[in-house]
Parts: C-alpha cells; structure tokens; sequence
C-alpha cells in the first residue's frame, strides 16, 4: 500500500511540475492528499491571497528563463511583496524558477529588469530585485550564474521584456558564454500618502 502512495505522489509531482513546460501555469496553492485507503487522490487548488488595502505600496515583479539560442521561455515566475520583503521576494522567485528548470547547471545571467513604474524609484528598485535574484539563484545550486548584464547603455526601458533582444545584434555581444538570460519586469506601487 506504502508503495502505492508513494508512486501516486511522485505522478501527481511530476504531473504538477510539467505544466510550465506545458505553458501551463497554476494561480494560487495547490494541495495533492490520498484518500485515507491510500487509493483516491484529492487535488484542491485555492487562490493567492489578494492585497488588503493595508498592503498598497509594494512591489510586483514577473521573470522568465530565455533561452539565448531560440528565445524561448524555459521557466518564469511572479510574485509581490512590500518594500521591506525584496529579499524574500527575490528568493521565492529563484525557487519558482529552479522548479522550473529540469536541467541543472545551465549557465544563466540576470539582464536589467524593466522598471514598469517608469519612475527613479522604480529603477532602483528593479535594479536591486536584479542583484538579489542573482544570488539567490547562486544559492539554489541549480544554474552557474554569470554576472549581471546591463543592457539599458544597448536597449530602450521598453524593450527589456522582450524575448526577441537574444536576436539583437548590438545585446548578442554581451551575451556570449551565456545558455539563458533572466529577464521580467517590475512594478513599485506607492503607497497612499500619510497624513
């Protein structure tokens, strides 16, 4: 029976950890149970939890794995949090990453991420979200990170989310050595004004 269940895990694993191969991706948290004789299994998906209005002012940010030879998305991942959190945000989104990735080792470097806000702030932000989502996809231990690429002195703020700059002749230079790039964007909501 131990066998069983284990076996069903490991499908039901490996079924969820195939969908962003698939293009797939699941909002929210998912939870995978056998049934109390080991033989029916119970899948129950529940939502993310929104942002209470306590929570305005924060931060967004959307990344992907390019892959540098075709520009297709080899894994991505989302996630918010408040100002104080970039730390844990960054790391959340190098582990949704990892999860994503079935072969360890690729080479991979963080490109600027494109700051949504349009704003100083923002650009500091995104900067920051950069460097920190760099090493913590050192401490995976998945990917053999290469040092960040800056590419806005080569690019406009608009074109830094595009998958198709792996085809631009004045970033492919900066992108030798590289099998994928980590790409996205950020946005900083300002919070609402203290009185």
């Amino acid at each position: 029976m131990e066998t069983n269940r284990t076996s069903t895990r490991a499908l039901v694993a490996s079924a969820i950890a195939a969908l962003p191969l698939l293009g797939l991706t699941l909002g929210g948290c998912v939870k995978a149970s056998l049934d109390s004789g080991g033989i029916g299994l119970k899948i129950s998906f529940s939502e993310e939890p929104k942002p209470t209005p306590e929570t305005k002012g924060g931060i967004s940010c959307d990344l992907r794995i390019i892959q540098v030879s075709d520009g297709s998305v080899a894994a991505s991942a989302t996630g918010e949090a408040g100002p104080d959190k970039l730390a844990d945000l960054s790391k959340a989104l190098a582990k949704k990453l990892k999860e994503g990735m079935m072969v360890k080792g690729y080479s991979v470097a963080v490109v600027s991420l494109r700051n949504r806000s349009g704003t100083p702030n923002g650009k500091v932000v995104a900067d920051e979200i950069a460097d920190k989502v760099a090493g913590a996809l050192l401490e995976t231990g998945w990917f053999d990170v290469k040092e960040r690429i800056d590419l806005r002195e080569v690019l406009n703020e608009k074109d830094l989310e595009s998958a198709e700059i792996v085809r631009n002749p004045n970033v492919q230079p900066k992108l030798a050595g590289v099998r994928c790039i980590v790409m996205g964007g950020v946005t900083v909501t300002e919070g609402p004004a203290s009185h």
